[in-house]
């Protein structure tokens, strides 16, 4: 993968949003801008122990009762240290801190497990593309020191997520409201702190994020649409 999948989906993303507003107008549409904290769990980090900032926007199609569909996009980083990690080569020099930049985009199908007039619990499963850069406490980019990995070890800053995530939202008579919501981004790869091969684990890499967010209607519905739309 590069970045010119991303742009792709990015400009899928923009065309979803033209055709909601243009075309869907009995669709209730809602647009998310998110921030919090999210962490690390990995080589250099047991647990998510250190917490680092994330933003999000999403565009939410909240039509059905039951089941509905989310586009996403998230920008952030994450820190892992640990200046006693031990490698699994004896000799191997690897690197005890890293800071992640990333960023991704994503849909989610979202199953609303409570959706009532105000307030809506719901479970969500998404797929999506994650861009990552792993850097050492210089900033300089961990990929391009090979000396940290194995011989003839190499990997992507590109790769699939599937993020899992449980989350409540209130709303208003008009529709504004907010949302919290809890998220495993799951990435299918095992550099996001640029150790695998000489790492003591056998799970992935994994994010956990936590997102508080305001939810703003892309257009007003009747109160006839909100009865019809829960």
């Amino acid at each position: 993968m590069n970045r010119s999948v991303f742009y792709a989906l990015f400009l899928f993303w923009i065309v979803c949003t033209h055709t909601a507003n243009a075309q869907e107008k009995t669709r209730n549409v809602l647009i998310e801008l998110g921030v919090g904290p999210n962490a690390y769990k990995g080589e250099l980090s047991k647990g998510y122990e250190k917490w680092a900032s994330a933003f999000h926007a999403a565009l939410q199609f909240n039509r059905s009762k039951k089941i509905n569909f989310r586009l996403g996009l998230r920008f952030g980083h994450t820190i892992g240290q640990d200046l006693h990690f031990k490698p699994s080569s004896k000799n191997a020099q690897v690197n005890t801190f890293v800071k992640t930049n990333f960023w991704g985009a994503n849909m989610d199908v979202m199953l609303h497990l409570l959706k009532k007039e105000h307030v809506r619990v719901y479970l969500s499963q998404g797929l999506g593309l994650l861009h990552f850069a792993p850097k050492d406490a210089e900033g300089h980019a961990l990929v391009d020191q090979t000396d940290t990995r194995d011989a003839n070890e190499t990997y992507s800053l590109n790769t699939a997520f599937f993020p899992t995530s449980l989350g409540i939202a209130y709303h208003l008579d008009n529709n504004y409201g907010a949302s919290l919501q809890f998220s495993l981004l799951n990435p299918f790869n095992d550099y996001l702190d640029n150790i695998s091969q000489w790492g003591n684990s056998s799970d992935k890499d994994n994010i956990l994020s936590v997102r508080l967010s305001f939810l703003i209607p892309l257009y007003l519905e009747s109160k006839n649409e909100r009865a019809l739309s829960r």
